[in-house]
């Protein structure tokens, strides 16, 4: 078969012409065969037929145009014109296509005449121009066709000029000036034309008609364009009129290339690499023999590689006196360019005559090599696709520089230095969409352009992609792009514009990889989590994974982040290419598949968990029993080695791991892992990721199901509320505890319910309530009773009598209740114990043995990492100071105490406790108006949180401070109003707990 478009397009086949259909039809076919054997992108098609506005159907009529061309064609060869990803290819095998012939003759004609066999240049030079049957791409409007026409001509008008320079070195002048005359008046302003019309005058013994012919050109260049003649056509003049030789013809002065594209995108925030790259590569002093400079740029798709790598060639243009020679390796596409291609292409560039280029690759990159040798160009290979498609373009003369981008990391090309252009700043990259949509247009809003690069994970070309849509409609306001972008789910789909497409840029580097490799990061994009360490890929795809992470960080669609706090190596994916991969994992991987390796990453952390929660010293047994996965080998070491630490550093995934079993719909996996992060939670004071992790858990519970995980689960929830001072709601997660316990029949589950709703009556100021929970809780007889039961029934028992007052009782159960924890080991629970022992001692007014044990406390705290524990204490420890006198010591605990409590207060009230002491210390000191102040704000917060014992102790002690300032109405309102709780009550005035002196400073009116 052959193709034509030097004329009237045609396909000629078994002798005969083959329609080929419309001229649109006519126009892609042509379209596709000057890229034959390459990827014509759809969009590319799309905007070549439709410049101006393509219609919504374009990529329809696309389709049907190139099923039309296929009907046509399949019957002399089906494979002609093939489907790809992006767009189409047409494959040209063995057919023939006369632009590829009129080129091979072209070159041939080149090379005779660089050997000085101008017979063979000449015929070569007639057989190229034989191909031509008319205008190039004949019936096609200009409209469409006109600039691929024109460069097809001015490739006949070279032909043409090759043919008469043929002529004129065989001394057929007649026949040259025969040929020159409709040239000229076809391109009037064609310098060198003129040129052969003089040389071929003179040698035919005609400088008057030289001369004639040098007028002609100056009157038509000065009278029409306004410009003079050349210096070379100047100089052929003098010469003539002087009536020397003929100088030599410009045509034979060495071929210097200027191959860079021209810069089209906005660089910003690049200044810093920019300036390194031209010193790497612009020195102008080198030593012979020295190694050829190289600079490596490489990094994910879209990151701006290319942009940057044009505009550092740009600035070294000057530097490299013999040209730039470009190409792009098209290494991100399914076909890359080989080598060998490009060092050919170069070589031409280069002014090597075609016949001159070995065909062999070996042959060819030595004659590339030894046509840089004693040149200064500088080489750009953009995408390149490994080190073996770069390693023959490599120039070997000391002034040349070669500046590579790639996706990948190039690693065996050391060692050349190597910059990973990454993602932009926040700030560059704000700078970079106000550079395209205008500063005007983004100043009106500067929070939606800040979010509009966030959004686009400070990524160029999709900075570029949304800037470029803003142009195009001035009518949008960016918040209505953001808002666009916010849905996850379609952020990909917003990120195409024309023929630049950000999900197309990353299917590239996708469809590169080899199967398992994709395999890993299409389940990596399902996991919700910033960065994760080497063993979760491994439950991803098995023990391969090491290699596979290799080769994706290789092609930078990973990052690798280094090493953590106990030394494991942690990736992560980029916002849009984990998107990117998400929809692919749901596209190519079926429901059942992803939802298993979903729950082997989950179990993998909850075996991981189990190990780490049961190092820390937490004092909590709610997790005591609970089955545990294997845990993966890897981490296993380091969560027992480092627990609390590893902890830290993963909680963020572990909490993305409840996620995932809540989205799995698995009530055993998602509680299990709840109730393992509880205890460090709790120590960490983490109340409302704890409190959320127990709700969510808690939705999932089947009715008639799962009841001792249910159990664990509300006794885990009662506890994160009443760490949050939640006490209202504290009775109802109780007795449900108690009601699911005894549907169990779980005597001991019962009884730790009775004490949860003792604890919430107390809360609540109702206390006789809470005693008679506790005498229920401690009726019931339960074999080998665990030690921490024993201990929690009296502590809170003491505790009770101490709110009632009676301290003498209560001091002796909270006494014993410290040597059931001291029994079981440092724990945060022992820490409890010590706390509210110090309490009790201080109202009792021990106050050296309350210190005692608040030493005691603060040095376990300090072992568990306990912060809002060594907060309570160092408060607990001001108050005895303020009591005994010691004011300086006690605003120097408060100082450093006060911030942590209303850091982890809940929002937006400041921590109550904290407000209490500092009331304390301004009436030890005689501040009434900030005692007042303080205290009223306490009650304040309590009174919010249903905290009626501590709002009547507060308002008894504002009455004393109102008396002491002298405002004995205010301090009668306060008395009134807290006889009238206690009766409501039915408490006595002991639980108060004033001691004998409030404050210190001065006696009680």
């Amino acid at each position: 078969m052959r193709l034509g478009i030097l004329g009237p397009v045609v396909v000629v086949a078994a002798g005969a012409s083959v329609a080929v259909g419309s001229a649109r039809e006519a126009y892609v076919l042509a379209l596709l065969a000057l890229s034959a054997d390459r990827v014509v992108p759809a969009e590319r098609l799309i905007d070549a037929l439709w410049p101006e506005d393509p219609p919504q159907s374009a990529r329809a009529q696309l389709h049907n145009i190139i099923r039309n061309l296929r009907r046509r064609l399949n019957g002399f060869d089906e494979h002609l014109i093939e489907t790809r990803p992006l767009g189409y290819e047409l494959k040209l095998g063995d057919h023939r296509f006369d632009l590829t012939d009129f080129r091979r003759d072209v070159e041939h004609a080149r090379t005779a005449r660089e050997k000085g066999d101008h017979e063979a240049a000449l015929s070569c030079s007639t057989a190229a121009l034989g191909h031509w049957r008319g205008p190039a791409l004949a019936g096609i409007g200009d409209d469409l066709a006109g600039t691929i026409r024109q460069s097809v001509h001015d490739e006949r008008l070279a032909a043409t000029i090759a043919q008469l320079e043929a002529h004129l070195a065989l001394g057929h002048h007649q026949a040259a000036l025969d040929a020159l005359a409709p040239l000229v008046e076809e391109h009037p302003y064609r310098e060198y034309l003129y040129e052969l019309r003089m040389r071929a005058l003179v040698l035919d013994g005609r400088r008057v008609d030289a001369l004639d012919a040098y007028q002609l050109a100056a009157r038509r260049l000065g009278d029409e364009l306004g410009v003079q003649p050349g210096a070379d056509l100047r100089r052929l003049e003098r010469e003539i009129r002087a009536g020397d030789p003929l100088p030599e013809s410009t045509a034979d002065r060495p071929v210097v290339p200027r191959e860079l594209p021209a810069l089209t995108a906005a660089l910003v925030g690049r200044t810093k690499v920019l300036d390194e790259l031209v010193d790497r590569l612009g020195d102008e002093q080198r030593e012979t023999g020295e190694p050829t400079r190289i600079a490596l740029l490489v990094g994910s798709g879209g990151v701006g590689k290319s942009a940057l790598a044009l505009a550092a060639a740009h600035r070294l243009a000057a530097t490299y006196p013999d040209g730039t020679l470009f190409a792009n390796l098209r290494g991100s596409q399914e076909s890359p360019v080989s080598a060998h291609e490009i060092s050919g292409r170069f070589l031409r560039s280069l002014g090597v005559a075609g016949s001159e280029i070995p065909t062999s690759e070996e042959e060819r990159a030595a004659r590339y090599r030894t046509a840089l040798a004693d040149r200064r160009v500088l080489v750009v290979l953009d995408d390149a696709a490994n080190e073996e498609q770069v390693r023959p373009l490599i120039p070997s003369g000391s002034g040349c520089g070669l500046l590579v981008t790639s996706r990948r990391s190039l690693a065996a090309l050391a060692p050349a230095p190597r910059w990973t252009v990454a993602r932009l700043l926040p700030a560059d990259a704000t700078r970079l969409l106000v550079a395209i949509v205008g500063p005007e247009r983004a100043g009106r809003e500067p929070s939606a352009a800040e979010s509009i690069a966030e959004l686009c994970g400070f990524l160029p070309l999709a900075i570029c992609v949304a800037g470029a849509r803003l142009a195009a409609n001035p009518s949008w306001r960016l918040s209505e792009l953001e808002e666009r972008l916010t849905d996850e789910r379609a952020r990909l789909d917003e990120l195409a514009i024309g023929d630049i497409d950000v999900r197309a840029g990353i299917a590239l580097t996708y469809e590169s990889l080899d199967p398992p490799c994709r395999t890993l990061f299409r389940r990596l994009g399902l996991l919700p989590m910033d960065s994760w360490p080497l063993w979760v890929a491994e439950e991803l795809v098995g023990a391969d994974a090491g290699r596979l992470l290799d080769q994706l960080t290789d092609v930078h669609l990973i990052e690798p982040m280094g090493r953590d706090s106990v030394d494991q190596a942690r990736y992560r994916l980029h916002d849009l290419i984990a998107e990117f991969a998400r929809e692919h994992a749901f596209d190519e991987e079926p429901d059942a598949e992803r939802d298993a390796v979903l729950r082997r990453v989950v179990n993998g952390w909850l075996g991981l968990a189990s190990i780490a929660d049961g190092q820390v010293k937490h004092g909590r047994m709610s997790a005591r029993g609970l089955p545990a996965p294997t845990p993966p080998e890897r981490a296993a070491g380091l969560a027992r080695q480092f627990a609390a630490t590893w902890f830290e550093v993963e909680l963020p995934n572990l909490l993305a791991a409840f996620d995932l079993a809540h989205g799995l719909r698995d009530f055993e996996l998602a509680g299990t892992l709840a109730m393992r992060l509880a205890g460090f939670l709790t120590v960490r004071a983490y109340d409302q990721d704890r409190e959320r992790l127990m709700q969510t858990a808690l939705r999932l519970a089947p009715e008639r199901s799962g009841l001792e995980l249910r159990i664990r689960l509300l006794g885990e929830l009662f506890t994160a509320y009443a760490q949050r001072a939640r006490f209202s709601e504290l009775p109802a997660i109780a007795a449900l505890k108690y009601e699911t316990a005894r549907e169990l029949g779980d005597a001991e589950a019962q009884q730790e319910a009775l004490l949860r709703c003792a604890w919430a009556e107390r809360s609540l100021a109702r206390l006789n309530e809470a005693i008679e929970f506790l005498d229920r809780a401690r009726a019931i007889d339960v074999p080998d009773q665990d030690p921490s039961m024993r201990r929690s029934l009296h502590l809170e028992l003491g505790a009770a009598l101490a709110d009632q007052g009676k301290l003498a009782e209560g001091l002796p159960l909270i006494a014993d209740a410290l040597e059931f924890a001291r029994a079981e080991g440092p724990s945060r629970q022992l820490g409890i114990t010590l706390l509210s022992f110090g309490q009790v001692l201080a109202l009792a007014g021990q106050y050296e043995e309350a210190l005692d044990a608040l030493d005691e406390m603060r040095a376990i705290c300090a072992t568990t990492g306990d912060e809002l524990g060594t907060a309570y204490c160092q408060l607990q420890r001001a108050h005895v100071h303020i009591h005994t006198g010691r004011l300086a010591e006690a605003r120097e605990l408060l100082d450093a105490a006060v911030p942590v409590l209303d850091q982890h207060a809940p929002e937006p009230d400041p921590n109550p406790d904290g407000l209490h002491a500092l009331g304390d210390l301004a009436a030890a000191e005689g501040r009434w108006a900030d005692a007042a102040r303080y205290l009223r704000a306490s009650a304040d917060v309590w009174h919010h949180v249903s905290g009626t014992l501590e709002v009547v102790r507060l308002i008894a002690k504002l009455e004393r401070v109102l008396l002491a300032a002298g405002d004995q109405p205010s301090a009668a309102e306060c008395r009134r109003h807290w006889q009238s709780i206690l009766t409501d009550l039915h408490l006595e005035e002991a639980v108060l707990q004033l001691p004998p002196k409030y404050p210190a400073s001065f006696a009680l009116v």
